[in-house]
């Protein structure tokens, strides 16, 4: 196509959006193999899923400059990437599901066990840890 056509932009924006998404989802990716390690930082994981949400946040308004048949061609890049973040949020759950049943056994050595036989919580010191 030339330059001066006025399909142009919307090829360079859905070429900037399929590049977008694409980060998006590979920072998404790398967050799920960090979470996979032990130990992980959370920090870390947290950082690199702000800046998949920044990259979604800067696609938004490319993705509104495309006509219909560029949105339909990058359908694909948003399906990967909803699929990354669907696999990182049940990845999620099931960490925080382990560390919960850990406290539960945790609760049940350090305070013995209530009345109806449940896990007593471990007591824990309040505190507030900042990092940085």
């Amino acid at each position: 196509m030339p330059a001066g056509s006025p399909h142009s932009g919307c090829d360079r924006a859905a070429d900037d959006a399929r590049g977008l998404l694409h980060s998006a989802r590979q920072e998404v990716a790398l967050s799920r193999a960090a979470l996979a390690s032990a130990p992980f930082r959370v920090s870390a994981i947290c950082a690199r899923m702000e800046s998949a949400a920044a990259r979604l946040r800067t696609c938004e308004p490319l993705l509104r400059s495309c006509g219909p048949l560029s949105r339909t061609a990058l359908r694909v890049e948003v399906e990967k990437l909803q699929r990354e973040v669907a696999a990182i949020r049940a990845q999620l759950a099931c960490t925080a599901s382990f560390y919960s049943g850990w406290t539960n056994v945790l609760g049940g050595m350090q305070q013995g066990y209530t009345r109806c036989g449940a896990a007593a919580q471990p007591i824990s010191a309040r505190r507030v840890s900042v990092e940085g």
